[in-house]
């Protein structure tokens, strides 16, 4: 008998063992699912010529989703799926019988069971998304909202600086029970230093790049001044001119250039 394969919301690991029957059962799926977006709950059994499907919460056993009598049977339902769950009606007679969850919150998190055997474990994820980086006179801020789970910030120079960045790092906690992080550093004065800040979860990873222009680039408070810089985006690189006019804005001592963002995704 063949096994159709489903794909998850975000990544799954699954171990299986082959039965008695003839016939594979898929003993645990891992789902990663992303926060307040759909989410698919793989399973692929056997049920006999009866098209019966139960969907529950292993943790207080509560009802998640049934299906029988060829139409879904909600009465049971838990309030906190109320409206939130579905399963694929027209696959069902061949074996697919998985759910469908929708807006996934980081409460959904925990272990699930289709029929009596096969056990779904979902662990919600926000991955970092965005980060934001600018400087305030000589202190320099990078921060991120929304993640989950903890994420981690650090800073580094290119090239390597000799003194010490003085860093104060804060991580909130949301009502939706994600995180903010936010760092700042007090840059030290000298040559111009490329500052990186990097924030990352177990999911996923992203960097940005901040460039101090002082001056000794900006030499001149009469003239403009033209830059070539390198920008990259996503391992995508390409050279761009700026000009600054002192002029034009305040003139600082050193003066910032935000020209770098990467992100990579981690298994």
């Amino acid at each position: 008998r063949k096994v159709p394969v489903f794909p998850s919301c975000f990544q799954f690991q699954l171990s299986s063992r082959i039965q008695p029957a003839g016939f594979i059962m898929f003993r645990s799926f891992q789902v990663s699912c992303l926060f307040m977006q759909s989410c698919i709950l793989p399973c692929s059994l056997y049920n006999g010529d009866e098209l019966i499907l139960h969907w529950s919460y292993t943790k207080g056993d509560l009802n998640v989703h049934s299906f029988y009598q060829n139409q879904d049977q909600l009465g049971n339902q838990n309030q906190r799926f109320r409206n939130r769950t579905s399963v694929f009606k027209d696959q069902i007679p061949r074996n697919n019988l998985s759910l469908k969850l929708t807006g996934v919150k980081l409460q959904d998190e925990g272990r699930y069971k289709c029929l009596r055997s096969q056990i779904i474990i979902v662990s919600p994820a926000a991955p970092v998304s965005d980060i934001r980086i600018h400087q305030d006179g000589n202190r320099i801020t990078c921060s991120s909202e929304g993640i989950y789970p903890q994420p981690e910030l650090t800073w580094s120079t290119e090239p390597p600086s000799n003194t010490a960045l003085n860093e104060t790092t804060r991580i909130q906690k949301t009502e939706d029970q994600l995180y903010d992080i936010s760092s700042s550093l007090t840059g030290p004065d000298g040559p111009d230093l490329i500052y990186s800040c990097s924030i990352r979860t177990r999911r996923n990873q992203r960097r940005a790049t901040l460039r101090r222009l002082c001056k000794s680039v900006i030499n001149s408070p009469t003239k403009e001044t033209k830059l070539h810089v390198r920008t990259s985006l996503k391992q995508k690189t390409k050279f761009q001119d700026f000009h600054f006019h002192p002029n034009r804005s305040s003139y600082l001592r050193c003066r910032t250039f935000f020209f770098r963002l990467q992100a990579t995704n981690q298994a």
